[in-house]
């Protein structure tokens, strides 16, 4: 398993549970496990939720374990979604433990602009917390839009959950686009050389 660089984290301005699955890249033997560490752990959780939350997540080794089995969870089920399969019973167990960890109550507030806003509030411990709003984030996922337009990404090399909000959208990221146009072309111009036509 490759240990990533923190500062490639694949975020793609998806929904959050889509990001979350996402921090598991590739297929084994080549898998690039982007929570692979505390330390990487905490530079996703940043990235992604704020680095007032990741500064208080003390990434005990329990509290890094269970966060990575959520994210295998979320990933099998988002895996299964993409590919027309039954949502394996296990992982939805996972996301509903994870979420049954905390009490949560919800407000309707006023932001500072005067506009209407749902604040959840979750009591617990941080890492008991982060786990709960990251499967309700899973949760939010299904019976919208996006859970319906949820596709794996084709590029090459590439394993990238998105949101293919657009019909024309087939890629995760412009430069997986890039790629398979690259690999077309070099596929086509092999194919020419091959059969003796020009290019």
């Amino acid at each position: 398993m490759s240990v990533p660089d923190p500062d490639e984290l694949p975020i793609l301005g998806e929904a959050l549970a889509v990001e979350f699955a996402n921090t598991r890249y590739g297929q084994a033997p080549d898998l690039i496990d982007f929570l692979g560490d505390r330390e990487l752990a905490r530079a996703w959780i940043a990235a992604a939720l704020g680095r007032e939350l990741a500064d208080a997540w003390r990434g005990s080794p329990v509290a890094h374990r269970e966060l990575r089995e959520l994210r295998d969870a979320v990933h099998a089920l988002l895996e299964a979604r993409v590919h027309g399969a039954a949502l394996p019973g296990e992982a939805l167990t996972r996301v509903n433990a994870s979420v049954a960890k905390v009490s949560a109550t919800r407000s309707l507030e006023l932001d500072t602009q005067g506009e209407a806003l749902v604040r959840t509030r979750r009591r617990g411990k941080t890492a008991e917390r982060l786990e709960a709003q990251l499967a309700e984030a899973l949760m939010e996922l299904v019976g919208t839009p996006a859970w319906s337009q949820l596709r794996r990404c084709p590029g090459p090399g590439c394993s990238l959950f998105f949101v293919a909000a657009h019909h024309r959208r087939r890629f995760c990221h412009p430069s997986c686009s890039h790629r398979a146009r690259q690999a077309a072309y070099y596929r086509r111009r092999q194919r020419a050389q091959e059969s003796g036509e020009s290019p």
